[in-house]
């Protein structure tokens, strides 16, 4: 069981900022509420979460499968 990456697309139903955790949520069995808990918790922890959000939202193509790069 492997995870295909190039499937991985940014959410436009479940959007509250770019559609990074919804996106996470729909290609996951987690649920968004956990996408976003863990990125809120270790934004305060140690701030590293917020660059990887930062670069999911740049890197990730969003819903029709246009990317920022």
């Amino acid at each position: 069981m492997g995870f295909n990456l190039r499937g991985m697309r940014k959410s436009s139903i479940d959007a509250e900022i770019e559609g990074v955790c919804g996106g996470l949520g729909e290609y996951t069995h987690l649920p968004v509420w956990m996408w976003r808990t863990v990125f809120v918790v270790f934004g305060f922890a140690c701030g590293a979460s917020v660059v990887v959000y930062l670069a999911f939202a740049l890197c990730m193509p969003d819903a029709e499968g246009n990317s920022a790069y």
